[in-house]
This record gives C-alpha cells, structure tokens and sequence, in this order.
C-alpha cells in the first residue's frame, strides 16, 4: 500500500522509507550501562562507540552536569582487523580500560577499576565471526573484573522487524543471570528486587522504592540502573522480583524464577498514574503479608494526590492527547490521562504490543472512549506518522515520536522546565503542545510523580499559542542550532549558570 493513499490509523503495516529505529547496540548499552563501576567496549569500527555515545548521552543521561556519563571505549576495528580478526585488539582493549578507567562521571561517588566490563559487537565483528567470549574467558582470568560478551550485530534480530526489542534486554539479563548472580544460601526476610529500571536517574526509581520501604519491605537490587556487582550478585536472595518494565524483563522474571526459585510479580505496564501505583504497591505488600498497613498508606497517599491535582481535572477535561513513550509507558500514560478525563487519540509505540492492546480497549471502554488509533512506530514510516497526526489532530503531545519535521528537536533543551521548552516549540514552528518525556531527569513514577505529571501537563497547556522569545532564549538557540539548522549532534549540554539564566529569563517572559 503506498503511503500516500490514506493515513494509516489502526495497524497496517507501511514500507520503510524512513525506519524509525535503531539497532542492538542501542538497547543492548540501555539495559546495560548504567550500572555502577561499569565500562562497555564495543568492538567495532569507531563510529558505532561515537555514535552512541552521543546519543546516550544526549537522550538518556541526566544532563549537566553529567553530560558524557557513560564509559564506553572502541576496540576501533580497521580494514585488517576486519579481514584477519581482532581478538588480540579486543584483548588488550579489556585490559586497558580495566587499567586506565578509575572515575564513573554518572555516578561520581565511585572509583577505582571496573567491576563489570561488557564486550558488545558491531556489524563488522559479527560478520566475521569474532568470538568475543573466548576473548572475554581469557581476560577475565587476569583481571578482577567480570567481562561479559554479547554479541550484538544490528542485523542479528530474529524477527523481520524487532519487537519491542526485547532480544537486546534478554541478552543483557541472561549473561547477569548466568554469570554474575550466585545462587542464594540464605534469603533476606522482606526483600524484593525491583526489575526493569534503565534510566540512570535516582529519582525516578526512589519514587517506587520509599512506599515499600514504609511499609517494611527492603529493595534488595534494582536491575540495571545503579547496580553493582555485589547486588547482582547478591539478586537471588530477595524473597520477590517486582517487575517494573514488563516488555523488557518478564524474561528475566521468569528465568530467575527458574534458575533461583525467586517468584515475580508485574503489573503489565509501568507504574504511572495514582491507580497504577496504588496497584503496585498493594500487591507488593499483599506477597509479604503487609496488606492492612499498605492500605492505610494507599489511602493517606491517594488523598494527598487527588487533592494536589483535583485544580488541574477541569483544564484537562477532553483534551486530545498523543501518547508516545518507551515500551510499556505509553499504555500506563493512556490509562492515567483516561482516569483524568481526557481524551487519548493516538498512542504511538514499539511493534510487538498485541499482547497490552486488550489492556487500551478495556481502559476505553471504562471511560466512554473510542479506542484509539495505535501507530507501530517501528512498522511505520515518517510520512504514514505525520498523516495519522495530521488526521487526528491532537491538542498535546505527551512522550516522543519520530516525525523531526513536525516537531522541533526537544532534546537540545534538556533540563528546562516544560513550560520553557513548550514556549521554545511554539516559537520554532511546533503546532500542538509538547511535553517530552526523555527528560528523565524528572520522576513520573508512583504517588509524587502521578502529581508532577500533571502539574507538567497543565503548565505545558497554559502557554499561549503565540510567544515571543526573550533575547537570552534567542542567543541560546543560536548556540544549540548552527546557522539555524536543528542537527541535534551539534548540542553542547548546557551549563548550570546557562540553565539558571535561561529560566530567569522564562520568569520575567511569561
């Protein structure tokens, strides 16, 4: 069908003009690097390290002042690498990061050598058939450090097209599972591990930590972001896995509860919204026999949320909204922007979610809602995307999509707060209000989140539709955007003193 001939709202699948999409080094460095005294090597040409390192950095760090957070080094493979191997470059690579890498600017409390060293391919490597674990095996013997291989070749998915990416987070989990967890002599009363966390924002992840700590209940690990090797290590003593990210982990759930007798339990999206959260902690709690004081604390929390936001309800009230963000995000957004009465139309997300749409058809079915369209944003290309937006015409965006032509580039100004970033998007062309979600320096999750979401979403409706830009906005656009051009690899991260002048300047604007 070509693209031209109508706008693909529902489920069909569109040619690849533009794939949105990445490759397994993305997800595979996601799920993997964030952990603590960890460094990656990628083994491959140079410009596979560059190229995420940039992009990490620049859509899944915390932003300044962390703005090159993650270690990852290239084994920087040439032409006769590629032709006669490059194991003996791969080896003495291992060995001088363990040597040399003694800070972890993501999480500046740590020093010394790394404990865990991840070995990823890229096409080359793979192509060639480089046997990394070998190379990894051999190292490790020398060093004091695990050295974990995956082999991660963009090409390598199983299926046609990736579901979900759920292949790159399974390689990461099985090579944790397997070769760092230790089966558990003895397990720690009232402990859970919480699964599927992957943004390395502290933040976020306390906000589903403290309810449970309340109630008596120790997180034993969080996997991955902010673990150490000792806390994996130490993952098969909890008494519960929490699953936090079900598309991403339900795997590892599962291998876990085989390999280590260690049950789970997931809510199937993650834990956005005051119902959802109210959910994930009762069932928590309910496993360790604490229901009676988990309800007392629900309804304390509950109360304190619905009044902080029962303001914002009527401004919220039947708003068209587009839904786009991570892997089962999209679908706990849909259903908290549901509960608060608006009016989801499109919900944009990665391939592979049939499993979670009977989930959306329930919730619209609850509120009065026509269903809304669902765009496979890993099936469908820029111009069937801008279509279907075009068609539905939402009031607010709320997440991420991939149509750089319809919206300008947000990441450049990480940090800001939405209303900052809302009157930059009015002023650069943007025609429908935007809050973005890759700012993960913000937390979404749980009682105090579920508050901010909405606060962020009424300041974001509330800006004007037109502005006018103060001079200090004006001369940072110019700094982010060359000769007015939005090529994101351009974006320097701004400095704290920038940031501060940058939202005085929003102050006395609006």
């Amino acid at each position: 069908m070509a693209t031209t001939e109508k706008a693909p709202v529902g489920h069909e699948e569109l040619p690849w003009h533009m794939p949105n999409d990445t490759c397994w080094l993305f997800f595979v460095m996601r799920a993997a690097a964030p952990m603590r005294k960890t460094a990656v090597i990628i083994h491959a040409a140079r410009g596979c390290a560059w190229a995420i390192q940039e992009f990490l950095t620049l859509f899944h760090s915390q932003g300044p002042p962390y703005p090159t957070a993650y270690r990852i080094y290239s084994t920087a493979m040439d032409k006769q690498n590629i032709i006669y191997g490059g194991a003996e470059k791969l080896e003495q690579t291992i060995y001088d990061v363990y040597n040399n890498v003694r800070d972890y600017p993501l999480h500046p409390e740590d020093s010394g050598p790394p404990e865990i060293i991840w070995v990823f391919t890229g096409c080359s490597a793979d192509l060639i058939g480089e046997d990394i674990k070998a190379v990894a095996r051999k190292a490790e013997k020398k060093i004091d450090a695990k050295v974990l291989a995956v082999h991660s070749a963009g090409y390598a998915y199983r299926d046609p097209i990736p579901v979900n990416h759920r292949d790159e987070f399974i390689a990461v989990y099985d090579a944790l599972i397997d070769e760092v967890m230790k089966p558990a002599k003895t397990k720690r009363p009232n402990s859970v591990n919480i699964l599927g966390e992957h943004t390395p924002n502290r933040l976020q992840i306390e906000e589903l930590i403290w309810p449970l700590e309340r109630l008596g209940i120790e997180v034993n690990c969080v996997l991955t972001a902010g673990a150490t090797r000792e806390e994996v290590e130490r993952a098969p003593e909890a008494m519960l896995n929490a699953v936090r990210c079900d598309c991403t982990t339900i795997h590892a759930a599962e291998r876990m509860q085989e390999k280590f007798g260690v049950p789970y339990y997931t809510p199937g999206m993650a834990p956005i919204g005051i119902k959802v959260t109210e959910e994930w902690v009762m069932n928590i709690a309910a496993f360790f026999g604490k229901e009676k004081e988990a309800k007392k604390l629900v309804e304390e929390e509950t109360a304190k949320a619905e009044a902080a936001i029962a303001e914002q309800r009527e401004l919220l009230k039947g708003k068209r909204v587009a839904v786009g963000a991570g892997f089962t995000q999209p679908i706990a957004i849909y259903r908290y922007l549901a509960e608060l009465g608006t009016n989801p139309v499109i919900i944009s997300m990665a391939a592979g979610v049939g499993r979670y749409l009977p989930i959306v058809e329930k919730v619209a079915k609850e509120n009065g809602l026509e269903p809304p369209a669902i765009l496979m944003r890993d099936r469908q290309d820029e111009l069937s995307i801008q279509l279907a937006y075009e068609k539905l015409k939402p009031e607010l965006e709320i997440g991420s999509r991939p149509v750089p032509k319809r919206r300008p580039d947000l990441a450049a100004y990480r940090g800001l707060p939405p209303d900052i970033v809302q009157r930059v998007v009015l002023e650069m062309g943007g025609d429908s209000c935007v809050m973005d979600l890759m700012r993960y320096e913000e937390p979404w999750f749980g009682f105090h989140g579920a508050v901010k979401f909405v606060r962020d979403i009424s300041r974001t409706l509330k800006m004007p539709e037109k502005v006018t830009l103060p001079p200090e906005l004006d001369e940072l656009r110019a700094k982010i955007y060359p000769k007015g051009h939005p090529i994101w690899l351009h974006h320097k991260p701004l400095s704290e003193e920038e940031l501060a002048a940058v939202r005085q300047a929003s102050e006395r604007a609006g």
